[in-house]
């Protein structure tokens, strides 16, 4: 995946990681970034994973590390923090937010998150002891779950912004 700017090409990432919603490419970076900016000094790094469903549409799922000395009482709200940024920025729900200890992201030697490790491991149930979901505190609303058409069938949400 790359963008022009000033006649140059630059390299943002690989469209194996891009997130697809709506008609739209989102890159995963993007959201990230969002992710970490709703929750200040909360979080060491953030995940963003795109992750297939049945029915060939896609769910977004943020998979978190929290920071040292994170309450643990804090974990749904800042969860629910979390899936509200997304949804206000991108105009996606998010249906599962996963939280683990500094560390628990695995990465390349040069130091980059495995996106497409974290989605093969939730796949096939071996995310392990290191991630564990969040659930949603009741003052926080369900995600929009368009029936059988997951995230494709927000077509008319239109772009973010």
């Amino acid at each position: 995946m790359g963008a022009m700017m000033d006649g140059e090409l630059y390299v943002i990432g690989r469209s194996k990681e891009t997130l697809s919603y709506a008609g739209r490419t989102i890159s995963p970076v993007d959201v990230e970034q969002t992710v970490l900016a709703a929750v200040p000094g909360q979080l060491s790094a953030a995940a963003a994973v795109s992750l297939p469903l049945r029915d060939s549409s896609e769910d977004l799922v943020p998979f978190l590390e929290l920071s040292r000395g994170v309450d643990e009482e804090a974990t749904a709200r800042l969860a629910d923090a979390v899936r509200l940024a997304v949804l206000r920025d991108f105009r996606i729900p998010v249906p599962e937010v996963y939280l683990g200890r500094r560390g628990s992201l695995t990465r390349t030697t040069s130091g980059k998150v495995r996106r497409l490790g974290l989605a093969a491991a939730h796949r096939e149930g071996t995310l392990g002891r290191g991630f564990r979901p969040v659930v949603r505190t009741s003052a926080q609303p369900g995600p929009v779950r368009p029936g059988a058409a997951g995230l494709a069938a927000h077509a008319d949400a239109g772009p973010a912004g």
